[in-house]
């Protein structure tokens, strides 16, 4: 971000602030208006779809008042008491359908559970008012749960519904009344009046709202049986294909036909698959609007599509009342402005871009000729002039300013390379007198290191300096005839200051070896000589100090913080000394304590800084306490040099961090 140039900032500034707010206006404007379309179109089918459950419920109690009137007739008490043969029977039918004929519009039965037919000597009897071609199955009927809903009612209120009993003419989707006639005894149902309506009974009582041919409308019964769907439907312009269940374009249709208030693309929109009813968001919608006793909406997405659902609950006659509003055509009018804006934005950005191009173009003139001379005053042009032709107002000053600048700059430069060249050569000779004088600091730092005496025990060694002097050290020394002195330490840090640590380390140990016996007392003496000498310097260093008697065959040893040095029995096993002690150089007046331990001979002890152990591969893997003990175990002899070997193998290319110091003493007489 910080390498783009100013004219891009600019431009970046400059965009937003002319395309964003119209962005924003537009987004909330869309939105808004969503809303409110959304809200005026479920507030238009919810009174929509009320009025027809108003018109199916009016139907339904007049029905009802018709059936009450039909059971209390002259004409159904005849027709109820006469047991005479069919043929003498017909005034009495004749009677009947005078008197039903006026109240229902579809055709009226009269189920008689309490006779048996003389003709076919079923256990009931069936009067039938008109010609049809209805096969009403009693026996099947009477087993129906509309039957047992009917027993547990005990109300003369007819049943508005679809049965499976009633056979042919699409009998299926034809709206039935089943209405029992009670007047005789509310402990029995001795007959019962069925009206058969036609299939466009219930398309009547919508069927002036056209708007709803814009959605899916199924109107379903107390049992949840579909008794009326709108799509597919007879009156539909494009024909719909069963099989494929989709609207197909027939050879020479028009899909856009200007008479149609639909086009083919809306067709293809509705929802033609009844599985939806029992879809879980459907189902919940219906259950709510039952209990709640109004018309309720959701949006729902049905096989990829998101329609408007709404659903009423008729009543008195307990019908629902589910409608199916395809959201994209809801949404058209928002999508065409949408489209709309979207053009008209995209010039706007399109004129705000160049606009603001070519201001940020001429605003940014000055400022790219002033990088660009000051890139040749970089590049060593010190006679580098500013083009003032493009500048204005406070960039006018800032060329004068430049134009002192860079005459200054001018005059300094030739006086700086006389200085720099004069600084140069005293550089290199304090250079070379520095590296001469850290070859010395090296050569003595060697002589530090204990050279080959006459020790009663093998010595193998290695020290590796991070830099070429380092802060570890170790030291073997005679105390007595058979006591000998093994030391190694660790200081915090590397370089000059690390190893004059080292140094004084080194001659505070002897100093204080010669003067006490005790292990634990002399590391506390030298830790007060090193605690005041380092004080206030916040540097301090560990160290593993052990007196070996070759007589008694014993190590005494105090481990300041170092990190455990090894005691390798001839039979393999190890000991660890570990540390107990806090580390050197800290505070002054410390108590340390000593340890002592057995050894024999042909036992080796390992003393090492942690440098070795913690050196890494590219792996970052640690070298290990466990692989430096293998080795040893390996090769007895020549045992620093193989360490040496087996790190630089471990590590590979890989730096080392830190100072590599080992020593094996092989205890032997």
């Amino acid at each position: 971000m910080k390498q783009l140039s100013t004219k891009k900032r600019l431009l970046l500034v400059m965009i937003p602030i002319a395309v964003l707010p119209l962005l924003f206006a537009c987004i909330y404007s869309f939105n808004s208006l969503y809303q409110r379309i959304l809200k005026q179109e479920s507030n238009f089918y919810k009174d929509i779809i009320n009025q027809t459950a108003s018109n199916i419920d009016f139907y339904y109690n007049q029905y009802a008042i018709n059936f009450v009137e039909t059971a209390k007739s002259q004409q159904l008490k005849d027709v109820a008491e006469y047991s005479g043969s069919v043929t003498d029977m017909l005034p009495y039918n004749e009677a009947l359908l005078q008197l039903v004929s006026p109240k229902f519009r579809g055709l009226f039965f009269l189920m008689e559970l309490d006779k048996n037919d003389n003709i076919s000597g079923e256990p009931y009897n069936l009067i039938s008012l008109t010609n049809n071609n209805f096969d009403v199955r009693i026996q099947e009927f009477v087993g129906s749960p509309i039957f047992e809903y009917m027993k547990n009612k005990k109300d003369m209120n007819p049943i508005f519904c679809v049965s499976p009993a009633i056979y042919g003419m699409n009998a299926n989707r034809r709206p039935q009344f089943y209405c029992p006639d009670l007047t005789e005894s509310e402990n029995k149902i001795p007959r019962i009046m069925l009206v058969i309506e036609g299939r466009d009974f219930c398309h009547s009582l919508y069927e002036k709202n056209t708007r709803l041919n814009l959605g899916t409308l199924y109107i379903r019964d107390l049992f949840g049986n579909i008794m009326n769907v709108n799509h597919p439907y007879k009156d539909d312009y494009y024909e719909y294909d069963y099989e494929r269940k989709c609207y197909v374009l027939n050879p020479g249709d028009n899909p856009n036909d200007p008479d149609e208030e639909m086009s083919f693309a809306e067709y293809r929109m509705l929802n033609t698959d009844e599985t939806i009813l029992k879809t879980s968001s459907v189902i919940a919608l219906s259950e709510k609007s039952k209990e709640e006793e109004e018309c309720l909406s959701d949006i729902i997405t049905f096989k990829g599509k998101r329609y408007l659902a709404l659903n009423a609950f008729a009543e008195d006659s307990q019908a629902q009342i589910t409608y199916f509003h395809p959201m994209k055509q809801i949404l058209s009018p928002i999508n065409k402005m949408m489209a709309f804006f979207l053009f008209l934005t995209t010039i706007i950005v399109i004129v705000a871009v160049f606009v603001c191009f070519y201001f940020s173009k001429y605003f940014t003139r000055p400022i790219s000729d002033l990088v660009r001379a000051l890139s040749r005053v970089e590049r060593g042009d010190y006679d580098a002039e500013l083009d003032h032709s493009h500048e204005f107002g406070e960039f006018i000053d800032v060329g004068k300013s430049f134009d002192s600048m860079q005459k200054t700059i001018s005059t300094y430069h030739n006086k700086m390379e006389d200085l720099v060249k004069e600084r140069t050569e005293e550089l290199s000779m304090m250079y070379e007198q520095f590296q001469q004088e850290l070859i010395v600091a090296q050569k003595i730092q060697s002589l530090l290191i204990p050279n080959s005496q006459d020790f009663p025990f093998e010595i193998s060694s290695m020290y590796v300096p991070l830099e070429k002097i380092g802060g570890d050290l170790y030291d073997i020394y005679q105390i007595s005839e058979n006591r000998y002195v093994a030391l190694i330490l660790d200081v915090c840090g590397h370089g000059i200051p690390a190893a004059l640590i080292t140094t004084m380390a080194k001659l505070s140990f002897r100093g204080c070896s010669e003067r006490f016996s005790d292990p634990a007392e002399i590391v506390s003496k030298v830790n007060q000589e090193m605690a005041n000498a380092l004080s206030d310097s916040g540097n301090f260093f560990t160290a593993f100090y052990c007196i070996i008697d070759m007589k008694k065959k014993t190590l005494s040893y105090v481990n300041a913080g170092h990190n455990p040095m090894i005691l390798l029995k001839k039979d393999g096993n190890v000991q660890k000394m570990e540390s107990s002690n806090a580390v050197i150089g800290v505070m002054p007046d410390l108590t340390f304590n000593a340890e002592e331990i057995k050894f024999d001979d042909g036992d080796k002890i390992s003393l090492f800084t942690d440098g070795i152990t913690e050196t890494r591969n590219c792996e970052n893997e640690l070298y290990g306490e466990e692989r430096l003990l293998n080795i040893i175990r390996k090769y007895p002899d020549n045992t620093a040099e193989k360490i040496e070997q087996d790190l630089n193998d471990f590590r590979k290319d890989y730096p080392i961090k830190d100072d590599l110091t080992f020593v094996l003493l092989k205890l032997s007489k």
